[in-house]
């Protein structure tokens, strides 16, 4: 699963990406959130399991 840059299309801050562990999209996961902050982070974020119903292909962004 381990992958040499970002999936991510848009920079990721060099303050994130510091110590950063990119991994390939290949499994799917649910989080729920209250909101996302201004920065764009998850405020209170909960795990709720994986989604072996859905492929990395049909997930929306956030928000």
């Amino acid at each position: 699963m381990s992958a040499a840059s970002s999936p991510f299309g848009d920079a990721v801050p060099a303050v994130d990406a510091r110590a950063a562990h990119w991994v390939r999209p290949e499994i799917v996961g649910e989080v729920r959130y209250s909101e996302l902050t201004g920065d764009g982070r998850l405020r209170h974020p909960s795990w709720r399991g994986l989604r072996p119903d859905k492929s990395p292909d049909q997930v929306a962004g956030l928000g």
